[in-house]
């Protein structure tokens, strides 16, 4: 029996994800919080599998309390919030949540939310999560070891699902001044919350951080983020083009479109990077990427959030390199000095 707590300060709200969730026979609702220090409080109690979060909140909104209830407990927490105050979620993303919905827009827009969560809460109790902090490293020289990588590279691919915002906010706050490949993100994320993903981002760096767009070029030094509801893909031209989706595509925006466009376009100066993420996506990419020549990586599977996504590259013989959280930005520091 999966054991979900559900918290948000909306009586009617959460009567109506308690019954969205009671609906299904494996899952029991074992309480309720209106607020973050009640949730608190009550996943030290209750003990659920799964806890559901409202982002904004009056006295502890959703980040703080996912950043409380991490301190002391190993429980996966799925963001639910309104698209207006998606910053929030996403920040929450940050702070260790594995999961971020929108709450519906309207009668039209329940049956979309309602299957979301609980594909959700049935997805993560299933899968072995890690939630640990990611804490960045002191900024410095990469290990001589990596420090002679090619100078000619022009693109650093990565994709990331569950887990992945915290990490990628910290490597491109981490990049030197003058780390000038282009790179492209493709990251899980529900739709509406992309744009939200997009100004954490720039507030992590000085370089460009912007939503993709088709036709917008490879620009040194530029990051560019796969929009939630299309997948990224590179030109021969070398310009981006945002395709939607077909209604059978399992991941979008999806990592294995986005790999293998870079592995045809750009070849051996690429660099691809796999992190954490529940499923498959990404891993058949990541071999396209290495057989083209490029140089690829992925994280620890026993460090990632879901450990499914980079166990899947890692068993296919994608990545060149394993990488722990620590590892992985003086890593990328150090597979170039400068894009020609």
């Amino acid at each position: 029996m999966i054991r979900v707590l559900v918290v948000d300060d909306s009586e009617t709200f959460r009567a109506y994800v308690v019954q969205i969730l009671e609906s299904d026979p494996d899952i029991a609702v074992v309480g309720c919080a209106t607020t973050g220090h009640q949730a608190l409080e009550l996943v030290g109690q209750l003990r659920p599998t799964i806890v559901t979060m409202d982002a904004l909140m009056p006295d502890l909104d959703g980040v703080e309390a996912t950043r409380a209830i991490l301190r002391s407990h190993r429980v996966p927490i799925i963001i639910v919030s309104a698209v207006a105050s998606g910053h929030h979620g996403v920040r929450a993303l940050g702070e260790g949540a594995v999961e971020a919905l929108a709450k519906p827009n309207g009668v039209a827009d329940r049956k979309r939310f309602e299957t979301e969560l609980l594909q959700s809460v049935k997805l993560l109790s299933e899968v072995p999560i890690l939630l640990r902090r990611h804490t960045a490293p002191t900024p410095g020289h990469p290990p001589s070891a990596l420090a002679s990588g090619p100078s000619d590279l022009k693109v650093l691919a990565i994709g990331a699902s569950t887990g992945g915002p915290g990490i990628i906010s910290s490597l491109i706050q981490s990049l030197r001044p003058d780390f000038r490949p282009s790179i492209l993100i493709a990251q899980h994320i529900g739709e509406g919350f992309d744009r939200f993903l997009v100004e954490w981002w720039s507030q992590c760096t000085r370089r460009p951080v912007r939503l993709a767009a088709s036709g917008m070029a490879l620009a040194p030094g530029t990051v560019l983020v796969a929009p939630g509801h299309q997948h990224l893909t590179v030109n021969r031209n070398k310009t981006v083009e945002c395709i939607s989706p077909a209604s059978s595509d399992p991941f979008v925006p999806s990592i294995d479109r986005l790999f293998e466009s870079v592995a045809v376009v750009v070849g051996a100066a690429a660099a691809g990077l796999l992190l954490s993420g529940m499923g498959d996506d990404g891993a058949a990419g990541l071999l396209a990427m290495r057989s083209a020549g490029a140089i690829t990586a992925i994280q620890d599977p026993s460090s990632a959030v879901v450990a499914s996504m980079p166990a899947h590259a890692l068993a296919i013989g994608a990545a060149a390199m394993v990488l722990r959280p620590e590892a992985i930005e003086p890593w990328v520091g150090g597979i170039t000095t400068r894009a020609r």
